[in-house]
């Protein structure tokens, strides 16, 4: 469950199906980009009603202002998210990105360029939708961009050069896996580096764990392993997200030319249909890609008490004492996305 409100979900956040529904309505929903901090305050005010008992509000009614808010504000501090960094502008800024990497000619200045876009916007994202336990100094930002173009720049002209040495593929599908090889690498490479860098201070200083799933309250204590397991889950996460939209544009517009080859329409309807099955598949695939590659995990993550080092299981029991309450034998983090 995501932290924030006592509201009952409607989807079952144990299961991955459950977790799939959820991201799928909150992350996939281009209106929510658009929502006024004024409209998410509303919201937030009904979810803290709900929380003191108030049920004038229908489930339904709720479900929406959950919604919004979950789309629009950071889990642990409320605050709202810039609206081009919320997840509910994936699908029309990666559009744009996508449709570039994958339509742009292969050559170093369009692969730069895009890369740069692409891991720019990447690392703003990263920054807004973090584990808010540390901060990042501006030097720090700076350096995740910098790294994650370069591993983007060197792997793309690294798997270009030994693409071009193969054999070119005759099927549809093995043309598909050709073309769409090149920028898949360089996405998830620049990606794992740009999560790793500006989450790093997550695995070094380590993040917040709190007895309730709610993540209500102050932490107990923070913990190097929770932080580690955070990042290699956003990391995991985050590779699945190009998967689906690099494979199956390719092959679909494959197919999709190889049926035009021997069509009798003329050129210019042929062009305009051309475009048209492209942005509507690739909309389809991101609209897919994303609340697959978020539902393998949950955002709230627990963690047994056990697996914690020593050093963050003895400030929990100092924390208990002092307040009062027994030992949790299960702990929960924010794993951020």
């Amino acid at each position: 469950m995501r932290p924030g409100s006592t509201v009952p979900s409607q989807w079952d956040l144990e299961t991955f199906v459950g977790r799939f529904r959820y991201y799928q309505s909150v992350s996939t929903d281009p209106i929510n980009m658009i929502q006024s901090t004024e409209q998410v305050a509303r919201c937030k005010v009904a979810l803290q009603a709900y929380d003191q008992g108030d049920r004038t509000n229908t489930i339904t009614s709720l479900w929406q202002c959950q919604k919004v808010v979950y789309s629009c504000t950071d889990p642990e501090t409320g605050e709202a998210i810039w609206p081009l960094f919320r997840r509910s502008a994936f699908i029309p800024t990666n559009l744009v990105i996508f449709w570039g990497m994958l339509y742009s000619p292969q050559t170093m200045p369009f692969i730069v360029g895009w890369q740069v876009l692409n891991q720019g916007y990447t690392c703003c994202v990263n920054l807004a939708n973090r584990n808010r336990s540390n901060s990042l100094s501006n030097e720090k930002i700076m350096t995740c961009f910098a790294a994650a173009t370069g591993v983007a720049t060197g792997v793309s002209m690294t798997v270009k050069t030994v693409v071009n040495q193969l054999p070119t593929p005759k099927s549809v599908v093995g043309k598909g896996l050709h073309w769409g090889i090149v920028p898949l690498c360089a996405i998830i490479g620049a990606g794992s580096t740009n999560v790793y860098l500006s989450r790093k201070n997550e695995i070094d200083q380590g993040i917040g764990l709190r007895a309730s799933r709610e993540m209500k309250g102050e932490p107990l204590a923070t913990s190097h392993v929770a932080g580690s397991k955070a990042v290699l889950l956003t990391i995991m996460s985050r590779a699945l997200i190009p998967v689906p939209t690099m494979f199956m544009i390719p092959i679909l517009t494959g197919g999709y030319d190889k049926w035009m080859s021997t069509s009798k329409l003329g050129v210019r309807s042929l062009r305009s249909l051309r475009l048209g099955f492209q942005l509507t598949s690739l909309t389809a695939c991101l609209f897919l890609s994303l609340p697959l590659s978020l539902a393998p995990f949950p955002q709230v993550c627990a963690i047994e008490f056990s697996e914690l080092e020593e050093e963050a299981r003895k400030k929990i029991r100092q924390s208990c004492n002092e307040q009062s309450i027994p030992t949790p034998g299960t702990l929960y983090y924010n794993r951020g996305l």
